[in-house]
């Protein structure tokens, strides 16, 4: 049986890759591999490789569902679900929703809460350790419920117990993160397509009511035309300031340099202020974070380091932060948009 060889089929377009092994290495054997190309049928091209059949044979079959671990050999699973079966679901009669999420639910349901207020967020399929949720609301509260490993953990909240609202875009996962009041954390992801079922959340948690729909279009002012001539896609990303007020009040756009092999977009920031608080974006090739703090949830806004190392830090009551490189260049417009701030907030405090 070693004497035997076994066909494997290549595809046309390795062509000019393997012709070009043949005139750099002038020899009729590339890597231990017969590179010399016969016609094959369907358009491929076949090379012959010198290998037991016997070996290759044990390789194709074990190799998909075999992975050597420490000297054991583990077998993994596959997920066969298909996609949809890990994208929110919208809960249109009680009885689709696990029965792990219905104690903490059935206050609400007893008060007249219909079962669309709430949806389930299954386990990622190809990610069997993440957590399940179950997002409600009901009036102006919000109620997160978290599964795994048997266990359902439960945080009730209002507008008023949020102190930082995080919101993050990678893709299409979509990451919220909530400091509450005491030290405490609500996060829960979801698939982006189906955002919509999980807005009335958001909207609560960020003071709004359930069904606020927030303005799309920006004000026609110089400063806001310049930035959409500098950065068409953060100018459309700072939209999400008005979630979070009516007005914008004041702005700062920041350009950064990361650029290297892997990274060939600069990263950008952009610090927004309105009525009621910041809303901090960063974004690059990767996704987006959007961060908003209330002016009363403000304990300092400030330049720190020097030189590279230079940054802007926003940091919450709770002691949570938001930091934001600064080039040399840009220290100067940072200091100027950092005093301004600080006179708003004062203001708007104030009132």
């Amino acid at each position: 049986e070693n004497g035997k060889v076994l066909s494997t089929f290549v595809p046309v377009g390795l062509r000019i890759l393997l012709r070009a092994a043949k005139h750099v290495i002038p020899r009729s054997t590339f890597l231990g591999v017969d590179c010399r190309l016969k016609s094959g049928k369907g358009g491929f091209l076949q090379m012959k490789s010198p290998f037991p059949v016997s070996m290759l044979r044990s390789l194709l079959k074990k190799a998909p569902d075999v992975a050597k671990t420490g000297g054991r050999r583990m077998r993994m699973q596959m997920d066969k679900r298909p996609t949809l079966a890990s994208w929110p679901k919208r809960v249109y009669a009680w009885e689709e929703l696990p029965e792990p999420f219905h104690p903490a639910l059935r206050e609400w349901k007893e008060s007249g809460m219909p079962p669309g207020n709430v949806t389930y967020i299954p386990q990622v399929s190809q990610k069997s350790r993440e957590p399940e949720y179950a997002a409600a609301w009901w009036g102006k509260q919000v109620l997160i419920q978290t599964a795994q490993r048997d266990q359902v953990d439960t945080i009730s909240l209002d507008a008023d117990r949020v102190h930082l609202c995080s919101y993050q875009v990678q893709l299409l996962r979509c990451l919220v993160e909530l400091g509450i009041e005491g030290g405490k954390r609500a996060v829960f992801s979801y698939n982006k397509v189906k955002e919509e079922q999980l807005r009335p959340v958001l909207n609560l948690a960020l003071g709004n009511t359930a069904d606020f729909v927030f303005p799309t279009e920006h004000p026609q002012t110089m400063e806001l035309q310049k930035l959409l001539k500098d950065s068409y896609a953060m100018y459309n990303l700072s939209k999400l300031c008005y979630r979070f007020g009516t007005r914008l009040l004041d702005f700062l756009w920041l350009r950064g340099r990361d650029r290297n092999l892997f990274r060939k977009v600069d990263p950008e920031y952009w610090i927004g202020a309105t009525e009621r608080g910041l809303t901090a974006i960063s974004y690059d090739r990767y996704g987006t974070r959007t961060v908003w703090l209330r002016w009363k949830n403000l304990t300092r806004l400030s330049m720190e380091g020097s030189g590279r190392s230079r940054y802007i830090r926003i940091t919450s009551v709770q002691g949570m932060a938001v930091e934001f490189p600064v080039l040399e260049e840009q220290a100067g417009t940072g200091a100027l948009f950092l005093e301004r701030v600080e006179r708003l907030r004062m203001q708007e405090l104030s009132v």
